[in-house]
């Protein structure tokens, strides 16, 4: 996938909706998986951008209304950035580390955008990781 920046919005614009009439119809398949590829970017990317924001706050931070894209308020009792689900941090890990195996793998990235993204990828790994453990 060669694209013009490593950005959610450069991504995204190269997203073309993809109607698969059957299985057998390789440049169809061919065409969905980039579109999928695109999206899996798109979500891995706005998950590291949302983690380098804050640069004190160690966790994975998934914590937004998907509908509207904001934050969900600091005080909320069950969604607010002080309520720490381990299970929900151990699971994102999980996927993280997946992520960083596909990116490793993935023939669609320039070299540079691997490494760069690679680089990103273990640093959030390590980084809640760490947290976790205290």
């Amino acid at each position: 996938m060669e694209l013009p920046e490593l950005t959610v919005s450069a991504i995204c614009s190269g997203y073309r909706p993809t109607w698969l009439d059957s299985v057998r119809d390789r440049d169809a398949l061919r065409s969905v998986a980039e579109q999928y590829r695109r999206m899996l970017l798109a979500v891995l990317l706005q998950i590291l951008e949302r983690y380098e924001r804050t640069a004190d706050y160690h966790m994975i931070d998934t914590k937004l209304d998907i509908l509207t894209g904001e934050d969900f308020s600091a005080d909320d009792p069950l969604r607010g950035r002080d309520v720490v689900y381990s299970w929900i941090q151990g699971r994102g890990l999980e996927a993280l580390a997946g992520h960083g195996r596909w990116i490793a793998a993935s023939a669609g990235l320039d070299d540079s955008s691997r490494e760069v993204l690679l680089r990103r990828i273990q640093r959030m790994l390590r980084e809640v990781m760490e947290k976790m453990e205290q």
